[in-house]
């Protein structure tokens, strides 16, 4: 997380009321707590000044209290703030000046003082009871309630504890100065505890050199009840300042003589001579070699905020001229000043100094014989005059400075050895490897505590010990083989040694032996260092098994696989989805998935992916989609895809989903959808079979009465034309009137065109009924829905009764139609659906000649053998078929008609009615000069 990210996670979750305002007062920024506190909304906030927020005489100090923020950059005070809804709350407010786009601001931190403003009033009230008895006492008095309230103190206790006695700023610690205690000695009392003589220590601002006290404590009680507590404390900080001092010098003495690590034993000296001598910051220089004073080690006291101070003295290197304590290594002489010194107060660390709040110092060289080897430095938060006191820190420091030039001396012939040795010792010891070194008649000479560890003894049982007294004599033996190799070759070993545990699981340990040298570069023994490995060969070993498998798995499978990462980036390509979309694993590997999505889809891939990213919730998962692919040559094809999740072990944890992978197992819908339009047409047509089968039903019937009926209007109609004949031979025997009005009659209805027409009109209508009953019979064949049983059938009649059907079509638009056909065109054959297969081809010869618009359309229709096959050809002289569109004619739902003229599934059905009975279809066209459909069948054992 970024440094201005943390800022506001801060800024946001902080307890106290933040505000950011210009230099006019009008609110920048607010914090959550600060809306919640005075009960405004952030927007209602950013539309108010802080004189709206203020109480009135709060409000009326503004500009003052600005005036001094920008002289001093940062400021505290107390004030009343007014809530939404009128409510006083009293705050403590801290600014400072910040700078937002360049422009000054101001950043006030409020926090609720309100219940402390209640409880210094209550106290007030207490304290006013009995303050005037002990205004007077040289002692300090404090006494609490019940609850360890302070409720009562007078000014020795003032004095002692500090003017903020009620707020806790100070510290008060055991006897030694420096252990601070958890609480108050007063809880003590408060708890009914009773004590005398004990001895503290307290430091606070006011005191920072510190006041020694003897306590004595009682518990208040009434009627045995206990009520709070008091305090007696007598201050014997003189006395105990000089016994500080000499104790001071002891323990130094003690320090120097034990022989302590180098920092920690100068801290210590620092330490106790900055408490025996009231100093809050204690510094160490030492000369080096380049002839300046650089910082060895400092302590200071931990109240004092001096950490500035302190980094600015441990970067500068001190010439002679350039700080005091430069001068005082110069001139050999102890020296003071104060912080405002004009020859170094403008120094970056004299200032530093200052901003500390420390004001005087004193230095004091350290000698070595006749040289200045060092100064002491110290810094104090008040100017002291004290060189005429016979207990002045000067003649003290002067009697410790040569102790602590002798400890320095030692110090740095030791130094380099010590930290040498400590640096190797740290090292070995702190690593989790297992490390030894042997002489050159490989034995023991060391182990680090891993080593000891693993063999389960202590270094003292390891040293002198050879391979043979520690492991088996196998091992043993190409252990001390491998040392007398380096020892001999002085070459590095470094393997992975695998071992036969006794319960049969196996070890594998690595193992890096080099050989040690002397300080003549000659080899004197091996240093090994070996750890176990188990845990990662296992594991390498299952992860290769496991990659293995899974891409066996991936690549033996019929389904293409893709697999991206939480980016959407293709990391595995399987060979099924190679073949599935034309693309090479190389072409797409790295590329972004939307690559094999059209671009309709490409846009829910992305708002998917993005959506996975954000929430990291797989919606789609385990749940079977039906998408569109995309094939490289641009093509598109229907797939069914099902998403799943790939995780790292070891980053199953909510913010490690970025390691998650998603698997895309995809399957070509194309032949499953082909096979499904197949059905459904087969289904239509079934049902349009079983309605031709109903309608020729009931058209027979009626059509067996017309036929009948016309059997006895032609048998009579002969006897009325006889009969009529019959009466013309007998007109002269006739009545004149009565053969007037019969001439006229039979000129009115044309008898003799009656006569002669009547036959023919009777055998057209023999023909019409005989041409129905054909058709009927047709419909009837090929409506037929029982289970198709292949039966030797010649293949002219399904080739007629397609025609029959077709018939008027055909003699509207004057088509002409050939047949030729073989000596024996029988075929074993489903006959309902090669007629279907016949009727399907003929409509497309129909339409292509229509298309043409050709006067002169032809359709010619042969069967002839060719090799194992019955062949039936048909060929017609329509628009023809262009050569890109020939290779997909069989495609289900492709047409070459307009729209509403076709479905596209006529010759797909066909085709695969065909290879169904072991064929095959074969066309030839070019456009504009028609089309030849070819149609193989296999030829019955008859045939």
């Amino acid at each position: 997380m970024s440094a201005s990210s943390w800022t506001r996670v801060l800024f946001d979750a902080i307890d106290d009321a933040v505000f950011v305002h210009d230099e006019q007062g009008n609110i920048l920024n607010a914090n959550p707590a600060a809306c919640r506190r005075l009960g405004y909304t952030l927007e209602e906030l950013l539309h108010l000044n802080t004189r709206d927020i203020d109480a009135p005489e709060f409000a009326a100090g503004f500009k003052e209290r600005l005036q001094a923020q920008l002289q001093t950059g940062r400021m505290r005070c107390e004030g009343v703030h007014r809530t939404k809804d009128g409510q006083r709350i009293h705050v403590d407010i801290n600014t400072s000046e910040i700078h937002i786009d360049g422009k000054p601001a101001i950043l006030a931190v409020m926090r609720d003082i309100t219940q402390r403003k209640q409880t210094e009033e209550a106290l007030s009230k207490q304290r006013e009871l009995l303050q005037s008895i002990l205004d007077h006492m040289s002692d300090a008095i404090v006494v609490a309630d019940a609850l360890g309230t302070i409720v009562l103190f007078n000014p020795a206790a003032e004095r002692i504890f500090g003017p903020d006695l009620l707020q806790g700023n100070y510290s008060i610690y055991r006897p030694d100065g420096t252990t601070r205690l958890n609480e108050f000695p007063l809880a003590r009392c408060v708890r009914g505890e009773s004590f005398d003589d004990q001895e503290f220590f307290v430091r606070h601002q006011e005191a920072p050199s510190g006041v020694w006290i003897n306590v004595a404590g009682r518990p208040l009680r009434d009627q045995d009840h206990l009520k709070g507590g008091v305090l007696v404390c007598h201050d014997i900080t003189a006395s105990k300042r000089q016994e500080r001092r000499m104790q001071a010098q002891y323990e130094i003495g003690r320090v120097i003589a034990s022989g302590q690590e180098n920092g920690s034993a100068l801290r210590e000296i620092l330490r106790l001579l900055c408490q025996a001598l009231d100093f809050e910051f204690g510094l160490l220089w030492q000369v080096s070699a380049a002839e300046t004073l650089d910082y060895l080690e400092s302590w200071h006291h931990p109240l004092l905020l001096a950490e500035p101070f302190r980094s600015q003295s441990e970067s500068c290197s001190v010439t002679a001229q350039s700080d005091l304590v430069g001068a005082v290594w110069r001139k050999g002489l102890t020296d003071r000043a104060t912080a405002t010194d004009s020859r170094w107060a403008a120094t970056p660390r004299w200032n530093a100094a200052r901003q500390a709040g420390l004001q005087g110092v004193l230095a004091v060289p350290i000698r070595s014989g006749d040289q200045t080897i060092g100064v002491l430095e110290f810094w104090t938060q008040r100017i002291r005059d004290d060189e005429d006191d016979a207990a002045s820190p000067d003649s003290m420091l002067q009697a410790m400075a040569s102790q602590i030039g002798q400890f320095l001396d030692r110090l740095r012939v030791e130094r380099d050895l010590r930290d040498s040795r400590a640096m190797y010792e740290s090292l070995v010891q702190s690593l989790p490897q297992n490390i030894f070194r042997k002489d050159r008649h490989s034995r023991v000479t060391f182990g680090n505590q891993r080593y000891c560890a693993s063999l389960k003894r202590p270094l003292a049982q390891l040293l002198g010990k050879t391979d043979f007294d520690l492991f088996p004599a196998e091992l043993a033996a190409k252990y001390v083989a491998d040392d007398q190799h380096i020892l001999k070759t002085g070459e590095t070993l470094d393997t992975i040694e695998e071992h036969r545990l006794p319960d049969g699981n196996r070890l594998f340990v690595h193992v890096v032996k080099t050989p040690v040298l002397d300080a003549g570069d000659q080899i004197v023994g091996v240093q090994g260092i070996f750890w176990d490995v188990t845990q990662e060969v296992l594991a390498q070993k299952a992860v290769t098994n496991s990659e293995k498998r899974y891409r066996q798995l991936t690549e033996a499978t019929m389904d293409g696989v893709v697999v991206m990462d939480s980016d959407g980036t293709i990391v595995l390509f399987n060979p099924a989805a190679e073949q599935m979309f034309a693309y090479q694993a190389a072409e797409v590997l790295g590329a972004p998935a939307s690559l094999l999505f059209p671009e309709e889809f490409k846009e829910i891939h992305r708002t998917g992916v993005a959506e996975y990213l954000k929430t990291w919730t797989p919606n789609l998962l385990g749940k079977v989609q039906e998408v569109k692919g995309k094939r490289k040559d641009g093509s598109e094809f229907q797939a069914e895809i099902v998403l799943s999740t790939l995780t790292d072990a070891g980053h199953t944890d909510d913010h490690e989903h970025r390691n998650t992978q998603v698997l895309v197992a995809i399957r070509d819908l194309t032949e499953r959808l082909k096979m499904r339009a197949i059905l459904m047409q087969n289904e239509k047509l079934a049902s349009i079979g079983l309605l031709s089968a109903g309608v020729a039903h009931e058209i027979n019937n009626p059509l067996a009465f017309v036929a009948n009926n016309l059997v006895v209007l032609e048998r009579d109609s002969k006897g009325l034309i006889e009969l009529l004949t019959a009466y013309e031979g007998a007109q002269d025997r006739l009545h004149a009137d009565q053969l007037n009005r019969i001439q006229a009659l039979a000129e009115k209805i044309d008898v003799a065109y009656i006569k002669d027409n009547l036959a023919r009109i009777l055998t057209r209508t023999r023909d019409g009924i005989e041409r129905v009953t054909r058709i009927v019979h047709s419909l009837r064949g090929m409506a037929r829905t029982e289970a198709p049983t292949r039966q030797k059938t010649p293949l002219p009649d399904l080739v007629n009764s397609s025609l029959e059907i077709l018939h008027g079509k055909f003699k509207r638009l004057g088509v002409t139609v050939s047949q030729t056909h073989d000596a024996n065109p029988v075929v074993s054959c489903v006959s309902t659906q090669i007629s279907q297969v016949v009727l399907n081809l003929l409509v497309n010869a129909f339409q292509a000649i229509e298309g043409a618009r050709r006067s002169d359309g032809r359709i010619d229709i042969r069967t002839y053998r060719q090799g194992g096959y019955l062949v039936l050809e048909i060929r017609d002289n329509g628009v023809g078929i262009a050569a890109e569109q020939v290779s997909r004619l069989f495609d289900p739902f492709f047409t070459t008609k307009d729209v509403g003229e076709g479905t596209g599934l006529g010759l797909s059905i066909s085709h695969h009615i065909v290879a169904a009975h072991g064929g095959r279809i074969e066309v030839e066209s070019e456009p504009g000069m028609g089309a030849c459909f070819r149609v193989y069948l296999p030829l019955t054992k008859a045939g």
